[in-house]
């Protein structure tokens, strides 16, 4: 009896997260990876790179953001990147040696996107302090950054990576708009 009763409700359960889901309107759309520092839909050496080796080395305003935003840019006045580089900064010390720099943590992100891999990702720019030495960790930890998250839905926001783990939920607004 308890065993028919924890299967109904197990049911139930599957049932209203299923019918929250399809209450949303963006079904399987990727989302902006953090990497993706202008929200062109794609994390580019030309611009996110560039954009965040110069942040590193301390450029602000225009010298920031000239001749480097792509054309479909969410995100394109030099106050939007910088916001955007201040969050990304939270995740940007790539060898994990406790500082974020550009001839190191910078120069790894900028092969990463120009697409070297192995020795040629990090080969002279890991710092000597560094807690991580090995170029495939290096490459996890950059894949992370440029995966962007799976948006299931308005509501829920999985991880591409574990599709079985939530990273966000929001609740839909009710009748009354709140």
């Amino acid at each position: 009896m308890l065993r028919q009763a924890c299967s109904n409700f197990q049911s139930l359960l599957f049932s209203v997260f299923l019918s929250l889901l399809l209450v949303g309107n963006t079904l399987a759309l990727p989302g902006i990876s953090k990497l993706d520092i202008d929200g062109s839909g794609q994390s580019d050496a030309l611009t996110d790179g560039l954009l965040v080796l110069r942040g590193m080395f301390g450029l602000t305003g225009d010298t920031l953001v000239n001749g480097v935003i792509a054309d479909n840019a969410q995100f394109s006045t030099s106050e939007e990147i910088e916001s955007r580089l201040n969050e990304f900064y939270q995740h940007a010390d790539i060898d994990r040696n406790g500082n974020v720099d550009a001839l190191t943590d910078g120069l790894i992100i900028l092969r990463y996107l120009f697409g070297l891999r192995d020795n040629a990702l990090i080969a002279g720019v890991i710092a000597d302090d560094s807690e991580i030495k090995e170029s495939n960790i290096i490459e996890t930890i950059m894949l992370d950054l440029a995966t962007p998250p799976t948006i299931i839905s308005d509501y829920f926001v999985f991880d591409s990576d574990n599709p079985s783990s939530l990273l966000d939920f929001t609740m839909p607004p009710r009748a009354d708009g709140t």
